[in-house]
């Protein structure tokens, strides 16, 4: 059975995008090859109010401004003609707070979040995968404003015969 770690907080956006990370529309089942020496291409985007607000494509990168209030779906996903083994989303999160003059930092990374599915050479998989993870903006600590955030993700994906592809950086910022 197909195992999933999608962190999700929004949920019902996601239940638009996509009904599973293998059973969205724009995939369909494969047969996986013996080998397949082309890198999966990532599609990754920041999805909000019904669709993606950017696609970016293999080698493109998406920027997003968020704004206050707004829930955002940062995705990442991949295809690939002969079966996605899995993909995985590399976060980054950095935020400053201020009163007056005097700001603090906040940063760091959030735990990878990856789906894969089982396959070989002769089976029938996905020819697509994604995850996603919900973008809301930080808040700051009483008398303190928020005067910057960015959420930073990379897309990393592989087909069955180990062939790997790295998306470009993508963000969500405010303001």
């Amino acid at each position: 059975m197909h195992k999933r770690t999608l962190a999700l907080s929004l949920s019902p956006l996601l239940l638009l995008f996509c009904m599973g990370s293998t059973d969205c529309d724009a995939y369909s089942e494969v047969t996986v090859p013996t080998w397949d020496p082309s890198a999966p291409a990532t599609y990754d985007g920041p999805w909000a109010s019904g669709g993606f607000q950017v696609l970016a494509g293999p080698g493109e990168s998406a920027t997003y401004r968020i704004t206050p209030g707004q829930q955002v779906l940062a995705i990442s996903s991949a295809l690939d003609d002969g079966g996605v083994r899995d993909v995985t989303m590399y976060a980054t999160t950095a935020y400053v707070c201020c009163a007056g003059s005097i700001c603090s930092r906040s940063d760091g990374s959030t735990r990878p979040i990856t789906d894969s599915q089982p396959g070989g050479p002769g089976s029938t998989a996905s020819n697509g995968l994604w995850v996603g993870t919900g973008v809301t903006l930080p808040t700051c600590r009483a008398g303190y404003s928020l005067a910057s955030f960015v959420f930073s993700w990379q897309t990393v994906a592989t087909n069955f015969s180990g062939v790997r592809a790295t998306s470009k950086l993508h963000t969500i910022r405010y303001p």
